[in-house]
């Protein structure tokens, strides 16, 4: 579950968020993963706009054909873990979403 970023483990995950067999996601099928997650996440992701994110994980991929995502533009992207983490795990997207956020805290508790 940790190494995403293993060329297995992307193949790996990417045959189960391929629902259709198809070899490519569209954006129906992020919306299916990610709106578990956000029903998961709870108060957490209250404020979040599920389109937004679905728009900010293809923008992360960039797909070569658009409207496609295929398993190569989320190897190529360098963020295959952040894009599976965000569509199957409800924890590691509010991570992710927070991002920003704990970062600051950070900052000011290392200059604290």
């Amino acid at each position: 579950w940790r190494s995403k970023l293993q060329p297995q483990s992307l193949q790996y995950f990417f045959k189960v968020l391929d629902l259709n067999k198809r070899g490519f996601l569209v954006q129906a099928d992020l919306w299916t993963f990610f709106r578990e997650v956000h029903a998961k996440a709870g108060e957490a992701a209250q404020y979040i706009v599920v389109q937004d994110v679905i728009d900010e994980l293809v923008d992360m991929v960039r797909p070569k054909d658009e409207g496609k995502i295929t398993l190569e533009d989320i190897a190529e992207s360098k963020m295959g873990d952040v894009f599976v983490t965000c569509l199957a795990d409800a924890y590691g997207f509010v991570d992710y979403d927070q991002r920003e956020f704990t970062m600051a805290e950070q900052h000011e508790d290392d200059e604290g």
